[in-house]
């Protein structure tokens, strides 16, 4: 890692952090499958606070298309992150210090592998009291891409089952790998708090993970309540990763009901119109959007309280 001070003018009380030094690192994992390194995609703010808030994300905790922000452009503004991003939001109103990793199109195993870097980082480092950690997972399709890159890794194991299983099945065991994998590393700390949300999808694990909570409702369902629209949560978002699973089911052993599988796929149809067109999304939520996400997990977390 190489970590730099980046020189920002914080002088505006539009942002609230009058006064705070700002750290980068863009030596982190990111998605082999897009073309340009996205830059910001890793920063850390100091305030000299006693506890910090810890963001994991991809491109909706990074403020994709927020401000100046189009990284398929490479166009990067760590202002209009400083400004709309849901997590600063959150640490200002908490008075925390701030840790974001997130990367547009980023998968979840990119996401957890680098957690044990992040928090041995923070820990290591300083001596905050607190960490309040908030992890986002998203769809299940990316790892697909990567999956010669992680050949130990639990998600892999899932795409070469010995014994057939139901799709259903699948998506539960998935978010189980993930939850699993949060779960273990949270619980080497005994100053840490952690919530897990999902942007697209509802969660389907039967575990209980007593270290985590869950935020049962979607980013894209809050988000649809808020604006007064009937919304039914997915269960996955691809449907071209469905094609391509469907297509090597003789290979992976999935098991797919036909009835409940087109259920899905209007559901997914009817949420990709949504998310494309209203007043809090154009694909990626906008600054008002974060902002209402942000009351939403302070709400759901009962942090501000503490």
């Amino acid at each position: 890692m190489k970590w730099y001070k980046e020189n920002l003018d914080l002088s505006s009380s539009i942002l609230g952090l009058e006064g705070a030094e700002i750290y980068k690192n863009d030596e982190n994992l990111k998605p082999s499958w897009v073309e340009a390194p996205v830059v910001n995609s890793e920063f850390h703010i100091k305030r000299n606070k006693d506890n910090i808030l810890v963001v994991i994300g991809e491109s909706w905790t990074y403020g994709e298309s927020l401000g100046n922000i189009a990284t398929g452009l490479k166009k990067y503004d760590l202002l209009s992150q400083l400004q709309y991003c849901f997590g600063v939001k959150m640490s200002i109103t908490l008075n925390f210090d701030y840790f974001q990793y997130a990367v547009p199109g980023n998968c979840n195993a990119n996401m957890y592998i680098e957690l044990p870097r992040i928090l041995k980082y923070i820990t290591a480092n300083f001596n905050y009291k607190n960490i309040f950690l908030v992890t986002q997972l998203t769809e299940p399709s990316r790892e697909s891409a990567i999956l010669n890159e992680l050949p130990k890794h639990p998600v892999t194991a899932l795409y070469k089952n010995k014994k057939p299983i139901k799709f259903e099945d699948w998506l539960l065991r998935y978010d189980e790998v993930f939850l699993d994998i949060i779960s273990e590393e949270v619980e080497k700390y005994k100053n840490i708090k952690t919530v897990v949300w999902k942007n697209f999808c509802k969660f389907l694990n039967k575990k209980i993970y007593n270290n985590l909570q869950l935020i049962e409702t979607s980013w894209i369902e809050y988000s649809a309540k808020f604006l007064g629209k009937q919304y039914e949560t997915l269960s996955f978002q691809s449907i071209r990763w469905l094609d391509s699973i469907m297509k090597e089911s003789n290979k992976n052993n999935i098991q797919f009901d036909i009835s409940w599988i087109s259920d899905e796929i209007n559901k997914i149809e009817k949420s990709n119109e949504f998310i494309s067109n209203n007043f809090l999304h154009n694909n990626h939520p906008n600054e008002i959007a974060h902002i209402l996400w942000a009351q939403y997990l302070l709400l759901e977390t009962g942090w501000q309280n503490e």
